[in-house]
């Protein structure tokens, strides 16, 4: 569930971003806090030592393509 929230907070991202609406953007930032903090306060103690590992790789690489747009965008 963690990490289709993910996902689906990334989309918003990436069509805010190439949309350029500020507005979208922001509600995919907001998801994707609200995703960590789903999953560091309620998924955590449930899942395995294998699920966790999985999670946080998934959710790490989707924060880092994330920052690399908001990076490329101020660029412009």
């Amino acid at each position: 569930m963690s990490f289709s929230w993910a996902a689906f907070a990334a989309g918003r991202v990436v069509f805010g971003t190439i949309r350029d609406k500020k507005a979208m953007r922001l509600l995919g930032i907001g998801l994707i806090f609200l995703t960590l903090l789903k999953l560091v306060f309620i998924d955590l103690p449930i899942v395995s030592l294998l699920m966790r590992s999985i999670l946080f790789i998934g959710l790490g690489s989707i924060g880092i393509i994330i920052s690399r747009l908001f990076y490329r965008q101020q660029k412009r």
